[in-house]
């Protein structure tokens, strides 16, 4: 994801990847979302989860987040969600690494590297 006007997620997109993630999901650590959801899903195409997603859950982030890929990813979208409460989930976007980069460069696993995610502002 090169487009930083596309690079936001909405917080609505994001409770879809939670629901994705099913029951069994509900205590995943954001890197377990990566490697289990978003990676495999993301492989063959070579992309970043947010260029999977339709139109209307991308848009420019209103939001920037910083977060320990250790940490729970449902605690990660259930504080996004309440950094504006009240307005509209489909129209607040968040950039969040582990969906706008690349995160498939190499047969591993992988966790944060920033030298995957290239923004241009």
């Amino acid at each position: 994801m090169a487009d930083f006007s596309r690079s936001g997620i909405s917080i609505a997109g994001l409770r879809e990847l939670v629901a994705r993630c099913g029951s069994e999901g509900a205590a995943w650590r954001s890197e377990e979302v990566v490697n289990r959801v978003i990676r495999p899903a993301t492989l063959s195409d070579g992309c970043a989860w947010i260029d999977l997603l339709p139109n209307e859950q991308r848009g420019t982030p209103n939001v920037v987040a910083v977060h320990a890929w250790s940490g729970s990813f449902r605690q990660l979208v259930e504080a996004l969600a309440q950094t504006r409460p009240g307005e509209d989930e489909s129209k607040l976007f968040v950039w969040l690494d582990m969906v706008a980069c690349v995160l498939n460069e190499t047969g591993e696993e992988v966790g944060p590297d920033p030298t995957l995610c290239c923004l241009s502002v």
